[in-house]
């Protein structure tokens, strides 16, 4: 009898110091509230040739491919440098300046136009 009294205490010592389970579930994990995001974030990451990631992959692959091939034919063709220029060069425009030319032209008549309009006021002695 005491024995088995000692082990009632001991068992109810050893279990009042037990971390309990949590028993009430939260509302988001009762209705799913987040499967519908969570089945799209790990939609593109499943498996096979056909999925989405293994598609952009292998284009990103191609693209890379290209690039490293144009930078081959670059090195190939080789490199100017400073000493094998022989005569000056100067930047060349994409658009001529004809139209920057047109627009100022423009203004200044304008301006021209508007100041031979305004009528000419006699200045008076302190403003009266």
């Amino acid at each position: 009898m005491r024995a088995f009294l000692a082990l009632l205490v001991v068992v109810g010592a050893v279990s009042c110091f037990q971390p309990r389970a949590a028993t009430v579930r939260s509302t988001t994990s009762v209705h799913g509230f987040f499967d519908k995001l969570v089945e799209g974030m790990e939609g593109n990451y499943k498996g096979g040739d056909d999925s989405p990631y293994a598609k952009a992959k292998a284009a990103d692959d191609r693209k890379e491919d290209e690039r490293k091939k144009k930078a081959a034919e670059r090195r190939a063709r080789g490199y100017t440098e400073l000493k094998d220029v022989k005569k000056k060069s100067f930047a060349k425009f994409k658009y001529s300046d004809k139209q920057g030319e047109k627009e100022e032209a423009a203004a200044a008549a304008a301006a021209a136009k508007a100041a031979a309009e305004a009528p000419k006021k006699k200045k008076n002695f302190f403003g009266l």
